[in-house]
C-alpha cells in the first residue's frame, strides 16, 4: 500500500495517474458486471441508466483533468460529483427493489466521493 507520502511525490503525466480516476475506472467495471445480472425488463432502462452515471464521473474526471482553467476545471469535476450521487441513486433503488446487493458498490462509490472531494478541495487552494 502506497503512504501517503509516496502517493503526494508521484508525477501525475496522464489522467490514468490520478487515484481518482483509477478508482472511478474500477466503479465503472464493477456497475458494468452488476448491469448485467439486473432483470431482462431492466437491460433498456436500470441497466443503461446505471452504466451511463458511472462513465459520467469516469469520462468528466479526465475532461476536467485536461482542463486548465481552475473554473472550467472545476466545473466539469462538479458534473462528475452529480453523476456519482445519481450513480449511489440508482444502486440504492436496484437493492431496494430486490434485483441486487449493491452494498460493495455503494461503498466503492462513497471511496470514490471522497477521493473526489479531496481532489477538488486540493484543486481549488491551489490557485487561490
Amino acid at each position: 500500500m502506497d503512504t501517503t507520502e509516496e502517493r503526494s511525490t508521484r508525477k501525475i503525466n496522464t489522467y490514468k495517474d490520478l487515484v481518482v480516476w483509477q478508482k472511478a475506472h474500477q466503479l465503472v467495471m464493477t456497475v458494468y458486471k452488476l448491469s448485467l445480472d439486473l432483470p431482462q425488463d431492466e437491460q433498456y432502462a436500470l441497466a443503461q441508466q446505471i452504466k451511463a452515471a458511472a462513465l459520467d464521473v469516469a469520462t468528466n474526471i479526465v475532461k476536467g483533468y485536461k482542463r486548465y482553467g481552475k473554473q472550467e476545471k472545476l466545473n466539469i469535476l462538479n458534473t462528475a460529483q452529480s453523476s456519482l450521487e445519481n450513480l449511489k441513486y440508482l444502486l440504492l433503488l436496484i437493492t431496494e427493489l430486490g434485483y441486487a446487493d449493491t452494498s460493495e458498490e455503494e461503498m466503492d462509490a462513497d471511496e470514490v466521493s471522497r477521493i473526489l472531494n479531496g481532489f477538488l478541495k486540493s484543486i481549488r487552494e491551489k490557485q487561490q
